[in-house]
């Protein structure tokens, strides 16, 4: 028999608003990245909007899963963050989990950083071109 899947960052299922069908995420605390620093809200929600500001398909994906694009995600306390929909979409949660989508360490990436993207605070490696120049 298979084991129960069981979340290794949030602490349980994301909790669902009836109103807005945004989502409620609480983290696992003692999750720590790869430099030892804690996993917390603020990496979900500069992940989330590093994403946004330098992965070609991030936009498309998360208009799809009727992600709010403007205002991504609100850090609602050190473990607990808000993914802020349009709508409900039988797709957000896998978009979420999707590979490209992930959630880094932003001091590691901070750290190494050799640029900032335009509308990301805290800037971030351009690891991705947005688009090639036209002629």
């Amino acid at each position: 028999m298979l084991p129960t899947p069981r979340p290794s960052c949030p602490t349980s299922q994301p909790l669902a608003r009836k109103s807005g069908g945004d989502y409620t995420f609480e983290l696992r605390r003692g999750v720590r990245g790869p430099t030892g620093d804690p996993f917390t809200a603020a990496d979900v929600s500069w992940s989330i909007k590093r994403d946004l500001a330098t992965s070609p398909v991030a936009p498309f994906l998360f208009s799809l899963a009727n992600l709010d694009v403007r205002d991504p995600v609100t850090v609602l306390a050190r473990y607990a963050v808000r993914i802020n929909v349009s709508g409900p979409s039988p797709f957000l949660l896998g978009v979420l989990a999707w590979f490209d989508e992930g959630v880094y360490d932003r001091k590691l990436y901070l750290a190494h950083a050799t640029g900032a993207i335009p509308g990301l605070s805290g800037g971030a490696p351009p690891t991705r071109p947005r688009s090639a120049p036209t002629t």
